[in-house]
């Protein structure tokens, strides 16, 4: 592997796929290799528009694919003051909120689908299409010390996510200002990691039959 640098900011998406693989990190984030756009990618970018357009009031049509279960909680949304989509979130290596996400210096970016700020409680939520699978604790967590982060009065945070094409409840972790705070380091390491790789070593596993960038699949990997 070439030893090469990463220099862009950080994300949540970016750790989830260091974590499954340093070199199909590398393929996409550094080399700059495309994965082709499934359609189950296609099809949550719509229901995540088709909920921002309802929810700001812009249209009045429900997204198709969203069960009646979850109707309810999201017209709720509809209207409320106090609701904002689609947050783009931008902090500095201190956790300092920064004006833009674009802004030079920006070091971790997050997006909330939607958040509500009350007088000291924050709640966050994201919408989740297709199956249902165990959420990441560690994603809820990063999105909340943004929430924190970028609105540091509140001193609750609710975060959830919603998987609005299935039968549940939402998943919600709350968390007080205090833990955090404390939680940030967590994810300041495995950034900090990112940063120093050099190797961008493979991690073989069942998972490379899926890998745009499997050998089976004429990919440039090895396995």
């Amino acid at each position: 592997m070439t030893s090469i640098a990463f220099t862009q900011p950080h994300g949540w998406s970016k750790l989830d796929k260091y974590r499954t693989c340093p070199a199909q990190f590398k393929y996409v984030y550094i080399d700059k290799l495309k994965e082709p756009e499934s359609e189950a990618l296609k099809h949550g970018s719509e229901v995540h528009d088709g909920l921002e357009t309802l929810i700001n009031g812009w249209g009045s049509e429900m997204p198709k694919g969203v069960l009646p279960i979850w109707q309810p909680r999201i017209k709720k949304l509809i209207g409320d003051p106090e609701v904002r989509t689609e947050a783009a979130w931008g902090v500095n290596r201190k956790w300092e909120p920064m004006g833009n996400w674009l802004e030079k210096g920006t070091w971790v970016r997050a997006k909330s689908d939607f958040y509500k700020l009350g007088k000291t409680v924050l709640t966050l939520g994201d919408f989740k299409t297709g199956k249902y699978r165990v959420p990441s604790d560690d994603q809820i967590e990063l999105y909340a010390i943004f929430g924190h982060a970028m609105l540091p009065d509140v001193k609750t945070v609710e975060a959830s996510f919603w998987f609005v094409e299935q039968q549940v409840e939402p998943l919600i972790l709350r968390y007080t200002a205090k833990q955090l705070i404390n939680l940030r380091g967590k994810f300041t390491q495995e950034f900090l990691k990112i940063e120093k790789e050099r190797k961008w070593a493979p991690t073989p596993s069942a998972k490379c039959k899926w890998c745009t960038f499997s050998k089976q699949k004429g990919g440039p990997c090895k396995y």
